[in-house]
């Protein structure tokens, strides 16, 4: 193959150079190169060392290509996969300055930057996304606005306003405060040192170790389960109360509707204002006192066991455990008297009307 010389001009153009003399070389004839493609535009010729030839074509087959000024690329085709679009590069790109990219950009690899990322744009990450330091959020970020499941594997912290517009499902919380405007769903186990409750609140099961303030109303419609000690300052019952055990009351107990006691021990006064109904037995250890009786109406039996004293002590009448009444004051009897046995009258007895006797001893006289 005959020697060509050719020169680089200005435009980066080159030049086939030849003698006056001479006749036209025959690359501008393209009779000694592979010219194929020359119905084609934009074919360049590429030098093949193999053949020592030129042949054209729009690849560029080298080990390194030094490119000193601005390359700009016509070709407007978008890239929807690796091996399409404007500008293929089948193997790996390094840019050592800032890269500008005006349309979307699609990675199928892993991505790594060894310095910050700046996004000043929304982020879409549709699969996984492990963050090996701290990851800090300025602004406002949602996670998993299309129902996915976001996880963390180590610990999450939120400097700032956590808002969960959806369900929150913890395995376990500690929180220094805790403001809930909405309902609490409470499935397990809770355990609250200090509860302040200022508002309703409904409750399955409550479970409460330490000290608990209500300052508003308690609502239970359900079973109130207490096993230590219950300090009250009013009690308001309106259903059924069981006491399976003693029941300490200080104070005064007001109850204004039925109140069934199975058995009812008082240690100390015991004031009835309105009747008291026993519909089984009574057992006074002690002094029963009467004020104000006028009226002590007994259906049944009346058994005095140690006798019956009416009146002041030591002059009252008396009716012995044994039968013998003593009678301190004067006897009327408005009706008819009928003595059984011996009847005896260490006094006088008058009788205004007539006394009927089948035998009567007048002793002597």
């Amino acid at each position: 193959m005959p020697n060509i010389n050719d020169r680089i001009g200005s435009q980066n153009v080159i030049r086939v150079l030849s003698n006056a003399s001479a006749p036209p070389t025959r690359l501008v004839n393209l009779t000694d190169v592979d010219s194929t493609l020359k119905t084609r535009d934009g074919m360049i010729l590429v030098w093949d060392l193999a053949t020592e030839s030129f042949y054209m074509t729009d690849t560029i087959d080298s080990s390194s290509l030094n490119i000193t000024g601005i390359v700009t690329f016509s070709n407007t085709t978008s890239s929807s996969a690796p091996t399409n679009g404007a500008l293929v590069v089948n193997g790996g790109l390094g840019v050592a300055k800032q890269v500008n990219i005006g349309g979307a950009i699609s990675v199928a690899g892993i991505a790594t930057f060894a310095s910050n990322l700046d996004i000043n744009a929304a982020v879409d990450i549709l699969n996984q996304t492990t963050v090996n330091s701290s990851f800090k959020s300025v602004g406002i970020t949602t996670l998993a606005s299309s129902g996915g499941i976001t996880t963390t594997g180590g610990d999450l912290y939120v400097g700032g306003d956590l808002y969960v517009n959806d369900d929150l499902v913890l395995d376990e919380i500690t929180a220094r405060n805790l403001n809930l405007n909405g309902n609490l769903d409470v499935d397990g186990h809770t355990e609250l040192d200090n509860l302040n409750v200022s508002g309703v609140t409904t409750t399955s099961d409550l479970q409460v170790t330490g000290v608990s303030t209500f300052t508003g109303n308690i609502d239970a419609n359900g079973d109130l389960d207490v096993d230590g000690h219950t300090e009250l300052d009013n009690l308001n019952v309106s259903g059924v109360s069981t006491f399976v055990s003693a029941v300490n009351f200080n104070g005064d107990v007001d109850i204004d509707g039925h109140t069934e006691l199975d058995n009812l021990n008082v240690s100390g006064v015991s004031t009835f204002v309105g009747n008291a109904i026993f519909n089984s037995n009574v057992s006074i250890a002690g002094t029963l006192t009467y004020e104000d009786v006028t009226n002590v109406d007994a259906i049944g039996l009346i058994t005095a066991r140690s006798g019956l004293e009416a009146g002041y002590p030591g002059a009252a009448s008396t009716l012995t455990a044994s039968g013998d009444l003593t009678l301190s004051r004067d006897l009327h009897v408005a009706g008819l008297s009928t003595f059984v046995g011996i009847a005896t009258f260490s006094s006088n007895v008058f009788i205004s009307g007539t006394l009927t006797a089948g035998l009567i001893d007048g002793g002597e006289y």
